[in-house]
């Protein structure tokens, strides 16, 4: 039996809704809530989306609302990690 499943689906929206969500929260123009209701949404869009394609497995835990590389890197706890905190530091 063949199994349908992607490791990973973009983030940011379909427009970038995501990228400009954060834009606007970055210059106050929107509280953080509606940023993170705005990460909520984008979030069940993309397991709809996923879930209308007939995906036996959706992909779950590969949101981030900045920068994955170091969100995954961070959190595997790989050697490189202090070297990237202290070039976000900067």
């Amino acid at each position: 039996m063949t199994t349908f499943h992607l490791a990973g689906f973009p983030r940011v929206g379909a427009k970038r809704e995501l990228k400009f969500a954060q834009e606007r929260y970055w210059r106050g123009e929107i509280a953080e809530a509606d940023l993170l209701d705005i990460a909520k949404r984008l979030r069940e869009l993309n397991w709809q989306h996923q879930a209308k394609a007939n995906a036996d497995f959706v992909a779950v835990a590969d949101f981030t609302l900045y920068d994955h590389i170091f969100r995954f890197t961070s959190g595997n706890r790989c050697d490189s990690c202090s070297l990237l905190v202290s070039i976000a530091k900067i």
